[in-house]
């Protein structure tokens, strides 16, 4: 009995290791993606972008992001943990993520930033909503044997676009400007729900 317990608790072992590396991936690949397409639209748009930029932008992304996937990742099908968990583990990492990127920035750039102030915590504040929203959804989802692919997809849309235009709105930024223009400056908040959505079901 011991040895079948045992190989039991290994094989949870080495799912949940598996789902791990299986979200790392999916992340890293989801923000090299989407960096590469803001990359080639801005150029096309003839504004130039450094790699300095580039890896800057990436790094952001990759920290405050794959810690809430590998989160919901490893309680899927449990609705309200999934919910408070991106509550507060988003604008924790959002936070850090800011903090790094500044430090990063101070190194490739030689320039100097400022300390994060109320927008940053207001940006991370909104991200934490955001999430548990998208959280909650997709646990509730699971939950009723509802989550099917096309559903996810419905659920990451409508989060990141509810919550682009709030973040737009809180900002000051106006509707205005050419339809590539808002889509380039504001990607992570509209398809990176979306992507972190998928990921859940791929590595279910």
């Amino acid at each position: 009995m011991k040895s079948l317990a045992r190989l039991s608790s290994m094989k949870n072992n080495l799912r949940w290791l598996k789902n791990l590396l299986q979200v790392t991936w999916l992340d890293l690949g989801l923000v090299l993606l989407l960096e590469i397409i803001a990359f080639v639209i801005h150029g096309w748009l003839g504004e130039t972008t450094s790699v300095n930029e580039f890896l800057l932008d990436s790094c952001k992304l990759i920290l405050w992001s794959l810690p809430i996937c590998i989160a919901l990742s490893l309680i899927q099908r449990k609705g309200i943990f999934m919910g408070i968990a991106g509550l507060i583990l988003t604008p924790c990492s959002t936070l850090i993520a800011g903090i790094l990127e500044s430090q990063l920035r101070e190194v490739l750039t030689t320039s100097i930033t400022q300390p994060l102030g109320g927008n940053a915590i207001g940006l991370a504040a909104l991200r934490g909503l955001e999430y548990a929203i998208l959280g909650a959804a997709l646990g509730l989802l699971a939950e009723h044997r509802q989550d099917s692919y096309l559903n996810h997809i419905i659920v990451g849309l409508i989060t990141g676009l509810v919550f682009t235009a709030v973040i737009m709105t809180r900002n000051g930024m106006g509707f205005d400007q050419p339809l590539l223009s808002l889509f380039i400056n504001h990607i992570d908040e509209l398809i990176f729900p979306t992507g972190c959505a998928l990921i859940l079901k791929i590595v279910k």
